[in-house]
């Protein structure tokens, strides 16, 4: 984006004859769009301004200007927009195509069955009755009907099909200007109606350039050569045709205030009209800037009037503000009389601002013998204007008459100096040094000077200093004085207002009533203070106000309060106590205002005496807007744009926002800042001049962003845009996930729970069993039959090695390792296959030493990492002697082995003992039962008629 300077152009004023112009702004639209033809200006009813142009259509805030691309292939000449009552934007293009910007300003063609046109659309309006209506240079009008297309040409009894201009009236009717005057259309049920307006009507030129209409419904025309004419819809008519010499094809038209209308040309630059005028005046001060071949004018909400044109030029002024350079100097005091006589007194003498048929005013010396000091004029019933003098005191003049009567004091000793003078319904007041005279407001004063009568004691001895005298719309009579507050006389009595203690009233310039009858007081050293009657409220920079240092106050027709001071104008809304600042953008940069130099004419227009010229302010009929319009532009999520129009709800991970907004104040574009807010997040406002705002990692949850605007930094009142959103919970944190998590947690809780007591169950019955088969092996082992053998075998090696007791001790030793091991393993739940084995080795070598070598165990190596039940493989093989024949003719062969599916198995050959011995239920039983309990896999006993094998499942680790 280009960002936009304001260059402020200073026109100077040459001569005695000055116009009563605007001050004019030129905007450079940077290097990119250097050379720009600009067709075509509308401003949304957002406030935002759009602008057609030889490149395309563009979106302009006053400092930023924003491309909008129509056509991805190349660039489109933008000639004619127009807005909607569906607040869509219409757009025509020099090659016929059209296009429109829906309500969240999405670009869109429009396409139609019946195609659209092939001529340059010079017009886009809409009809009371929603119809769209295109004007074309060489096919005539298109109608749309939001179903089909309709077209009005030649054959429908157009005056022609090159049409330069179209405006809809408020009466359903569309008007079309031609090469050939005007065709007045309108289609309803699909009907066809044409009228016409030429030159037998009134017209004075046939070829019409362009048509605008009034809030009234009148129809303004210009032409091509013939000037402007005028159509009244009251009587029918063509009533005037309104030519100037110097003024050439008229180009476009518009209309401010209802009431003035603004003529834009082809080479001669830019007029106004008014209908009282005889003719219209040119816009002199513009001339300065260029401003030829003008393309468009508009007038906006806030009073500004746009000027376009064919190469670049982009041209605003504040039409409100109008300044009269006098060349009187040292005005100080200016006087509306009942003829809206414009009346300066300055410190050189009395003048008249004289117009005169080109524009141009000129301050004319009144009364040129006599050299007045004057402070204040004032009007009495007989149309005769008070003069009151510094030094010389009162004198009557008579406009009628041209004749200036001098009075003198209104005392009889002293009351040379008038400070300021009023007019009630019965009496006029004057403020002199020596204190506060009246005489009656319908004697006539040259006749009988020795009417004026001074207040009496106590309230004179206060009145000596009186800054002015003022009338509220009560009759009251109001005193602003040097340093005792106001005084107030109702006709009854009077009373002094010293204030509170907030605004406490000591020095007063000037009072001013708006229009709910609060009165204002303006203090040189405290601002503004608003009296309702009852209580006070101070009113300064704090709140806005552009200077406290105001030199006068005084209410409009619009109820805005107009306050000058020395570095420019303010204007303050009474009810909501806002203030705008006017001052370089209106050329009112150190004015120099003269005390109470102020007045109001019959128009309610102001009029403010400054060191060298008149400061007008123009009293709106319509109410401009006097706050700038905030409006969001765009919501980015993550730099990516939302349809924030409608979508407003986004996932949890989309949480990064970056928010744009402007604050649409054209008058002084460069003056405003911003107050935003995200609720939800931030704790209080945020104050920047930057016009976007980001937050990162945005927390789920309901969140609103307002951001307002203030081209004064007072915020209080200032209009806000909102846009509500909601980041969503992720799943997780949802309340369905929640109950489904909480719900299966406490499933999972209850069934570990219900494990863990299956567990500790399986674990309480396998220690049950294990000390139950460990203590049957061990009792086995020491049973006195186990003993008696174990005795016997060891009295037998004893003597059968007499002379080698070492085989006895290894014996010894060997039953010894074996119930240690016994005692050992008993306590465990597993152990090593090594250890195991090295077990079985015991048990086994007690064994052999009894059944010699017929019973044979042949072990393969044990695995590493492999675990078993204790005793286990011990049992097996005690089972395996216990319950098969051993001898010479049959030996016992007992293999253990290490399988590949991580089984150990134990095998014996099966030669089973004729008469068995009685069973203790803890052998082969109590493993099969263990290992349930102990792993998911079986003991697996196979029995064939030579082998009977048990295969027992490896454990991977330590009671597993």
């Amino acid at each position: 984006m280009i960002r936009i300077l304001l260059l402020i152009f200073l026109v100077a004023w040459a001569g005695t004859n000055h116009a009563q112009e605007s001050r004019f702004f030129k905007h450079d639209l940077g290097n990119a769009n250097a050379g720009i033809t600009i067709n075509t200006i509308l401003q949304d009813k957002n406030c935002m301004l759009w602008l057609g142009t030889n490149t395309g259509l563009a979106r302009y805030d006053g400092v930023t200007w924003h491309p909008i691309k129509l056509n991805l292939s190349e660039p489109v000449n933008v000639v004619s927009l127009m807005e909607d009552h569906r607040q869509r934007i219409w757009i025509g293009t020099a090659s016929g195509e059209v296009f429109f910007l829906d309500q969240a300003r999405h670009i869109h063609p429009f396409s139609i069955e019946e195609g659209h046109p092939k001529k340059s659309i010079t017009g886009i309006v809409e009809d009371t009755s929603g119809q769209i209506w295109f004007s074309t240079y060489g096919e005539g009008a298109y109608v749309y009907t939001h179903e089909r297309l309709f077209n009005f040409n030649l054959d429908d009894s157009l005056s022609g099909n090159e049409i330069y201009s179209m405006v809809s009236t408020p009466d359903g009717e569309v008007w079309l200007g031609t090469d050939d005057g005007i065709s007045i259309c309108s289609f309803q049920k699909d009907v066809k109606k044409v009228r016409k307006l030429g030159l037998k009507d009134g017209l004075t030129d046939q070829i019409i350039t362009s048509l605008k209409v009034s809030p009234a419904g009148d129809v303004y025309i210009g032409t091509f050569e013939s000037g402007l004419a005028w159509y009244s819809k009251k009587q029918q008519k063509i009533i005037s045709s309104i030519v100037n010499p110097g003024m050439d094809e008229i180009t476009s038209l518009e209309i401010f205030d209802g009431r003035e209308v603004w003529i834009g040309t082809h080479t001669s630059g830019v007029w106004r009209y008014m209908q009282n005028w005889t003719s219209p005046h040119r816009v002199d001060n513009l001339q300065a800037l260029k401003t030829i071949d003008v393309t468009d004018l508009l007038a906006d909400v806030e009073g500004n009037i746009w000027i376009t044109m064919n190469q670049g030029g982009l041209i605003p002024g504040f039409r409100p503000f109008e300044y009269i350079h006098c060349e009187v100097g040292d005005i100080q005091s200016v006087f509306c009389d009942h003829a809206d006589n414009i009346w300066i007194g300055s410190k050189s003498g009395l003048y008249r601002l004289e117009d005169n048929p080109t524009g141009s005013s000129k301050a004319v010396r009144m009364a040129p013998g006599y050299d007045l000091n004057i402070t204040d004029i004032l009007e009495d019933h007989f149309d005769r204007l008070w003069i009151g003098t510094l030094d010389k005191g009162l004198f009557i003049y008579d406009p009628a008459t041209k004749k200036l009567s001098a009075l003198g004091s209104v005392i009889g000793k002293g009351g040379v100096t008038i400070m300021s003078m009023a007019k009630s319904q019965n009496k006029i007041w004057l403020a002199t040094l020596e204190g506060v005279v009246s005489c009656p407001a319908d004697e006539d004063i040259l006749s009988n000077r020795s009417s004026f009568s001074l207040l009496s004691d106590p309230w004179q001895s206060n009145l000596h200093f009186v800054f002015q005298v003022y009338v509220d719309s009560k009759n009251k009579t109001w005193f602003a004085t040097d340093g005792n507050g106001v005084f107030c006389d109702d006709g009854n009595k009077i009373i002094q207002y010293t204030g509170d203690e907030k605004a406490p009233l000591r020095t007063v310039y000037s009072v001013c009533e708006d229009h709910r009858g609060h009165l204002w007081f303006n203090t040189p050293d405290l601002g503004l203070v608003e009296f309702d009657g009852t209580s006070y409220t101070l009113l300064n920079v704090a709140q806005g106000l552009g200077n406290p240092n105001i030199s006068s106050i005084l209410s409009s027709g619009t109820g805005d309060i107009i306050l000058a001071h020395n570095r420019g104008i303010d204007l303050m809304e009474p009810d909501r106590r806002h203030f705008i600042y006017y001052s370089e953008e209106i050329g009112a940069k150190e004015i120099e205002p003269g005390l109470n130099a102020i007045s109001r004419d019959n128009d309610q227009n102001i009029y403010i005496g400054c060191q060298d010229g008149i400061y007008k302010y123009f009293s709106s009929r319509n109410k401009l807007s006097n706050d700038p319009r905030t409006q969001l532009t765009t919501v980015r999520v993550f730099d990516d744009p939302v349809d924030f129009a409608n979508q407003n709800q986004f996932k949890h991970s989309q949480n990064f926002f970056t928010f744009d907004y402007v604050g649409l104040w054209y008058t002084s574009p460069f003056s405003v800042k911003y107050q935003y807010m995200l609720e939800g997040y931030d704790i209080q406002w945020k104050e920047s001049k930057d016009n976007a705002a980001s937050y990162l990692h945005l927390s789920p949850g309901q969140y609103t962003f307002r951001v307002k605007a203030s081209e004064n930094n007072f915020f209080f009142s200032e209009p806000i845009a909102s846009y509500s959103f909601s980041i969503a919970l992720p799943f997780w944190l949802e309340p369905w996930f929640i109950i489904l998590m909480t719900i299966t947690g406490g499933s999972l809780m209850w069934w570990l729970i219900k494990s863990r007591e299956k567990r500790s169950e399986r674990h309480a019955i396998l220690k049950k069993e294990m000390v139950e088969s460990q203590f049957s092996a061990l009792k086995a082992q020491i049973n006195p039959h186990f003993l008696f053998n174990s005795f016997n075998t060891l009295i037998t090696i004893i003597d059968e090695n007499a002379r080698n007791p070492e085989v006895a001790i290894e014996y010894v030793e060997k039953l010894a390792d074996f119930y240690r091991s016994i005692l050992q393993y008993r306590e465990q739940e597993s152990i090593t296959l090594e250890e195991e084995f090295e077990l079985v080795h015991n048990f086994t070598y007690l064994l052999e030493k009894r059944y010699g070598n017929h019973l044979r165990l042949h072990v393969d190596r044990p695995v590493k990492d492999a675990y078993i039940l204790p005793l286990t493989l011990q049992m097996l093989v005690e089972n395996a002697v216990k319950h098969n024949v051993i001898s010479a003719q049959r030996p016992l062969d007992v293999y253990i082995t290490i399988d590949d599916d991580d089984y150990v198995s134990v095998s014996n050959n099966l030669q089973p003992k004729s008469s068995s011995e009685p069973s203790t239920q803890f052998g082969l039983p109590s493993i099969i039962k263990q290992y349930q309990l102990m792993s998911d896999r079986k003991v697996i006993v196979e029995e064939g008629p030579d082998v009977f094998k048990v295969r027992i499942p490896l454990l991977k680790r330590t009671g597993t």
